[in-house]
């Protein structure tokens, strides 16, 4: 399956970096990047294409960039979210089965993270501050869902494209 990576962005940044750095390592070989920052932004990485979209919401750009995506699954991203080594084979053994649509991880606060970033993650995982949701920031078993951040989250483009794409209002 090949899978296009979808950052969208305002500008360039250490953060979009080290996302793109550690997408670069990932153990699956069959992906491209695309970065929609508002402007042009030089970034010359391998297996990145930037498409400069004007000052739109994330929404619009994500919309943007699956219609131009050449993969059967669109892989989104923040640009402070780095990808595992594993990440696109642990996610899409679950595309094998056909009724599959979508599958979402966590927002995992990095190890490397200073210890403010830390305490802030932490925030999250709290259920007094997240609630029922604080599967979206801790690691848990597997479940459905009808409602995930797009931060880490991965759909099948034919799907994607069924629905119409993103709700853009939000």
């Amino acid at each position: 399956m090949t899978v296009s990576i979808i950052i969208a962005v305002k500008s360039d940044n250490p953060n979009l970096r080290q996302c793109i750095e550690a997408c670069l390592k990932l153990d699956y070989q069959d992906f491209e990047i695309l970065v929609l920052p508002d402007e042009k932004i030089g970034l010359s990485y391998p297996k990145t294409t930037v498409i400069p979209t004007g000052p739109l919401t994330p929404p619009q750009k994500r919309d943007i960039a699956q219609d131009k995506a050449k993969g059967e699954i669109i892989a989104f991203l923040d640009d402070d979210a780095y990808p595992v080594k594993g990440w696109l084979n642990e996610a899409l053994k679950h595309f094998l089965d056909p009724e599959i649509a979508a599958v979402g991880g966590p927002s995992v606060t990095p190890d490397t993270d200073s210890l403010r970033q830390k305490a802030s993650g932490l925030v999250y995982c709290n259920w007094l501050v997240s609630g029922p949701y604080v599967y979206r920031y801790m690691p848990k078993a597997e479940q459905k869902v009808d409602d995930y951040p797009s931060c880490n989250f991965l759909v099948r483009k034919s799907v994607l494209q069924a629905v119409g794409g993103f709700d853009t209002k939000f």
